[in-house]
Formats: structure tokens, C-alpha cells, sequence
């Protein structure tokens, strides 16, 4: 099973005048963006034309982080209902034993594509690596299995 842990690109400063859960990616998040749809169609293609399910934080930023990233993720018409993008609300701000547990309840075995929020997914990219992972930096992404 391989594993896409990706954290989302660099977002607006939080500010009492915006809630965390609205705040959008900065000018620079965006460049990072494009950076990243150059790099992981590579990444993605690992498995003869298979695309992986993807799941995506419900979070502003996370879902801009997607759709500049990953273009051809968005719906369409003859896309399967299956490979649609999941925006769980649990995976807001999660913490690793939750994506650990949500993981193993999801009992799929084609490749996942994680687009989340630190702490949570570098702690769960350095459980899955045995502690050979380093922090996520933002629009930094890690694959983990075979």
C-alpha cells in the first residue's frame, strides 16, 4: 500500500479577524503550488493508471493547496463517484492516531493521497517511516509503503 502524506501550502498568518479554518493560501503558497503540479504527477503515476483516493482536509487552504495542485482532481463528469476527492471534517487538524485509525477503517488497499494540516500528518509521516521522516515543510509531501 503506498501512502501520499502531502501538507498544504503556505497559507495567511492566523489572525483573530479570520477563523483558521477560512484562511487561504498565500501568493507565495500558490507559486508553491505550481511547483508541486510539475512534481507529483510523477509521484502519482506509480501504479499503471490507477489514481489514488485522495483526501483532503475540509480547510480552505488544504482544498486550494488541491486545486491548484492537482488539476485533473476536480469533479467531472465521467470521473467514478470512488475517485472523487473525500473532505472528511476529522481530518481538520488532525493528530496522527486519527489518521491512523481512519486509515485502517477505510480497508482499501489502492494508493491514498493525504492533504492535511502538521502537527498531525509529520507525526504520522515519521510513525509509517520508522522515524526516518523530518517535519513536513508546507507543500512538502512524503511516500510512504511500496
Amino acid at each position: 500500500m503506498v501512502i501520499i502524506l502531502l501538507r498544504h501550502a503556505k497559507a495567511v498568518p492566523s489572525t483573530g479577524d479570520l477563523p483558521d479554518f477560512e484562511r487561504p493560501l498565500r501568493p507565495k503558497g500558490i507559486k508553491q503550488c505550481s511547483a508541486l503540479a510539475e512534481a507529483i504527477p510523477d509521484v502519482l503515476e506509480f501504479t499503471e493508471g490507477i489514481r489514488p483516493r485522495i483526501w483532503c482536509s475540509p480547510a480552505y487552504r488544504t482544498r486550494q493547496t488541491l486545486a491548484y495542485s492537482l488539476p485533473w482532481a476536480q469533479r467531472m463528469p465521467n470521473v467514478a463517484t470512488e475517485d472523487l476527492p473525500r473532505y472528511p471534517d476529522w481530518l481538520y487538524l488532525a493528530e496522527s492516531p486519527r489518521y491512523q485509525l481512519e486509515f485502517l477503517a477505510d480497508g482499501n488497499d489502492r494508493p491514498l493521497l493525504i492533504i492535511g494540516h502538521n502537527n498531525g500528518i509529520s507525526d504520522w509521516a515519521y510513525e509509517l517511516t520508522g522515524g526516518k521522516a523530518s517535519p513536513l515543510g508546507t507543500c512538502h509531501f512524503i511516500v510512504c509503503g511500496n
